[in-house]
């Protein structure tokens, strides 16, 4: 009997929300560090996200991924003109290259969530979710919004902006069993190592919840994290 409504995230150029946080953070960058160029670390979505960001700013990017990154998804990186290293077996070893050549060349570094900027470009999907719920011509709020966590950056963004927007709507973390880092920090009471033991959902198979991200759930999430 519920009405149940989908944000298309999969409708973006780049088939992914990412794209939104990606071109907030380098938005923010001043002149001289867009045109220093910037590097990110990713498996996949975040990549592409960088490149089209960094494409439509005119801004230089370099893409570390694990060398197990599936083909398809370098070779659509290199497609928006950003330059692939691949380094590493897993994400982690990946992570720690991307940020030691950040520091040696000066380039600023696009995390995939854990930075205030690119929480609040992946909160604007919460904006729009509730001007188009509003639009539709809804008057009661929603009665709960589901965000699915990989890193936290996207359930930080939304679940703040709608928290302002509708302090009675619930909002609520939803994660997958064999890497549940959100229900674990929130039982710690701070971010810690999980073991991913089921990488089938990659995009939200994450070790460990970013910093940023998790101070805001803290904040602005219902503590009734859902793991499917």
């Amino acid at each position: 009997g519920n009405s149940v409504w989908l944000k298309r995230e999969d409708h973006q150029r780049n088939f992914s929300f990412k794209v939104r946080g990606a071109y907030a953070k380098m938005l923010g960058l001043c002149d001289h560090e867009k045109k220093a160029g910037v590097i990110a670390v990713s498996q996949g979505n975040h990549a592409q996200g960088v490149g089209l960001a960094a494409r439509h700013l005119g801004i230089m990017a370099t893409v570390v991924m694990p060398e197990t990154a599936p083909e398809i998804k370098q070779k659509a990186v290199r497609k928006l003109g950003a330059e692939v290293v691949l380094f590493g077996k897993s994400f982690g070893e990946a992570m720690a290259h991307g940020l030691a050549l950040s520091k040696d060349r000066k380039q600023s570094f696009v995390h995939p969530f854990d930075d205030p900027l690119v929480v609040s470009g992946q909160g604007t999907v919460g904006k729009e979710m509730m001007d188009q719920w509003r639009e539709s011509g809804h008057t009661k709020s929603p009665d709960i919004v589901f965000v699915p966590v990989g890193g936290g950056g996207l359930l930080a963004g939304v679940g703040t902006y709608v928290k302002h927007a509708s302090p009675e709507t619930k909002v609520i973390g939803v994660e997958p069993v064999g890497s549940e880092c959100l229900a674990q920090a929130l039982k710690m009471g701070r971010p810690v190592d999980v073991e991913v033991t089921d990488s089938f959902a990659d995009g939200v198979a994450v070790p460990k919840i970013g910093n940023v991200p998790f101070s805001l759930i803290r904040k602005v999430v219902d503590p009734d994290v859902v793991t499917v």
